[in-house]
């Protein structure tokens, strides 16, 4: 799992993402086109409920008794790119790298990036872009000292 430390996450750091032997710093998006490239990123990558449902599992086997909603989709959607690295079709990586350059289109070419980039390099820069603007780690944080309450 990609986690940003808290002085990534407070500075606003931006994000390295490897492609080929360049690399590129994309900064996080501000959250309204954090919430469009989420958006986006579900209609592309759209997951099932069978795929919800066994990524479910998977947490609960691993320790996780009451997984979130919001954990489940993530596990989902990391197995989902897993999936595709290990060999689905190549039209999936091609919308994956879609996804990848349309996060920073100003610093990500589609035509610059898919000339350098591997299957591999492609899959963990989508990852870590999830994580930048879906932060697990610090929103289980916030739920473990109640911020949520009702």
């Amino acid at each position: 799992m990609y986690e940003r430390t808290d002085e990534e996450i407070i500075s606003n750091a931006p994000v390295e993402l490897t492609f080929g032997d360049k690399a590129f710093y994309v900064p996080p998006l501000p959250i309204a086109k954090g919430s469009e490239w989420n958006l986006r990123v579900n209609k592309v990558l759209g997951l099932s409920a069978d795929q919800l449902e066994a990524a479910r599992k998977r947490l609960i086997g691993n320790g996780n008794e009451n997984p979130t909603q919001g954990q489940t989709q993530l596990e989902a959607m990391r197995v989902a790119v897993e999936d595709v690295q290990a060999g689905s079709e190549r039209s999936d990586v091609l919308k994956i790298l879609d996804l990848v350059c349309e996060y920073a289109p100003a610093l990500l070419d589609r035509t610059i990036i898919g000339g350098l980039a591997t299957t591999a390099q492609i899959c963990l820069a989508f990852v870590r872009l999830y994580y930048i603007e879906n932060p697990t780690n610090v929103l289980r944080r916030l739920r473990e000292v109640n911020v949520f309450r009702k």
